[in-house]
């Protein structure tokens, strides 16, 4: 048997949208931001489009390095919320540009480091597909017939597929459309 010692530490905002962690031990942690709906399709309309913009910890980026906690903290923890996401509708075609059928599809953003913000999806047997509650930004949509489940956070997997993907630009509270073929 294996226990892992991992600090982590929960707190629920209040009204005014203010946290407290209490008892948190020094350790590198990761931020992430769940919403209380659990994203499920009936929450408010603005808590489904919501995404986290930024979370910072003074002038430190937390989003991007992560948040070490050595002892105590002088400065809040301040996480932005946006509501003005996009998405993203397409399709999956073969070499014949003919609908491909299922396959696996990912939405890798160009900030690599934000791993909450990765969407994958299967694609439907008639090749399509749809990403809703995307934050604006640059993104690679990959698609595969079969891949390794969390393969495309590794940087050198994705390097031998980066020619085949497809760039697009997410807009903020527009719905882009891509039709995409599959790598093999």
């Amino acid at each position: 048997r294996v226990t892992l010692g991992i600090p982590s530490a929960t707190a629920t905002p209040g009204e005014d949208g203010r946290f407290t962690f209490r008892g948190v031990v020094p350790a590198d942690y990761q931020v992430v931001v769940a919403p209380r709906s659990g994203g499920r399709p009936n929450a408010p309309v603005a808590l489904r489009r919501a995404y986290v913009k930024s979370i910072r910890n003074g002038n430190a980026d937390v989003s991007e390095n992560g948040l070490r906690i050595e002892g105590p903290i002088a400065s809040n923890l301040n996480i932005t919320l946006a509501a003005n996401s996009g998405g993203l509708d397409g399709r999956i075609l073969n070499e014949n540009r003919q609908n491909a059928g299922a396959a696996k599809v990912v939405l890798v953003p160009e900030a690599r480091y934000r791993r909450d913000i990765y969407f994958g999806t299967t694609a439907s047997s008639t090749g399509r597909f749809q990403f809703q509650g995307v934050p604006p930004g640059n993104y690679k949509v990959f698609a595969w017939q079969t891949v390794p489940v969390g393969a495309w956070f590794d940087p050198d997997f994705l390097h031998d597929y980066e020619d085949r993907a497809a760039a697009v630009r997410i807009e903020p509270e527009a719905a882009e459309y891509l039709a995409l073929e599959r790598m093999q």
